[in-house]
């Protein structure tokens, strides 16, 4: 490792903010919330690449699902199976003394999610989502029909869920892949609409190309093999369509360009320790000649 490691590793998820500005990626992932679009998706990643998640039982709001939360975090519990109302429960929430208070249940459902999470996090991955039965069972058929495709499912077949660290252009870059098969790389995506026309129109806003480009890059400095680069897209909502495809070498040197631009702005302005906005000066808010004649004729 070069003497970028002084710098944090870079991973595609915030270098992708340097499309937007430099200030944007300084900010990186403190103003990103998760969304319940963010967390089905990991689930079925999670599921889809036979990995496990952690299920809470019960309504994502309330005492009990804050309480859950802190627990699988690996705070201390104080047990109370009683009614959460009336004196009884005024006098848990008082010798509970700020722990969270859990019932006999939920202890034992806390403790294997706490195992999960440090079965991941042993194995250089990201933490599970925590989700509820009902998001679960939604996850877990659309993990299913992925598993089951007949072209998806083959190309998922190799190494999971691979932590990677190599160093490009001077700079420490890490990521995880979803699946390192035989001379190939998978990205498992999931979205509204899996159509062949639409998903790459898409797909190239949202910087995929750029993206496949940067985990082959991970996976060759780490001495795998990778010949081609394919994204298996599932859809959120019932049919659950599922399309592979596979990026051209047109699409990925494009990509490629794309994330050598980044990488050298990200340099620069650490350097300087300057992190610019969209822009430092007045801009001409106007309108295209075809919206302005429309708005003379009325058409």
């Amino acid at each position: 490792m070069s003497e970028a490691a002084a710098w944090e590793p870079v991973h595609f998820s915030r270098l992708k903010l340097l499309a937007q500005s430099p200030a944007h990626y300084r900010v990186g992932h403190a103003a990103r919330k998760e969304t319940a679009a963010m967390r089905f998706g990991t689930a079925v990643h999670v599921l889809a690449l036979r990995g496990e998640i952690v299920v809470f039982a019960g309504e994502r709001a309330g005492n009990r699902w804050a309480a859950f939360k802190e627990l699988v975090a690996g705070a201390e519990p104080y047990v109370y199976d009683g009614p959460h109302r009336g004196n009884a429960w005024k006098w848990a929430k008082e010798e509970a003394q700020g722990r969270p208070i859990v019932t006999s249940e939920d202890v034992a459902a806390a403790a294997a999610g706490r195992a999960i999470q440090g079965q991941r996090l042993a194995a250089g991955r990201y933490l599970s989502p925590i989700v509820t039965t009902a998001e679960y069972d939604v996850a877990a058929r659309v993990a299913e029909k992925v598993r089951t495709h007949a072209v998806a499912g083959e190309l998922l077949d190799g190494m999971h869920e691979q932590p990677l660290r190599w160093d490009r252009a001077g700079r420490a870059c890490a990521g995880t892949l979803d699946v390192m098969g035989p001379r190939r790389i998978v990205d498992l995506k999931t979205t509204t609409k899996a159509d062949p026309e639409w998903f790459p129109h898409h797909g190239r806003k949202l910087h995929y190309h750029a993206q496949l480009d940067w985990y082959a890059g991970g996976a060759r400095e780490n001495g795998h093999i990778t010949d081609a680069c394919f994204i298996v897209a599932v859809e959120t909502t019932e049919p659950h369509a599922v399309t592979a495809f596979e990026l051209s070498e047109r699409a990925l040197e494009a990509g490629a360009r794309q994330t050598h631009l980044w990488l050298e702005r990200l340099k620069g302005c650490e350097a300087a320790d300057e992190w610019p906005e969209y822009v430092q000066s007045v801009v001409p808010f106007d309108l295209p000649d075809d919206d302005f004649f429309s708005t003379l004729t009325g058409l």
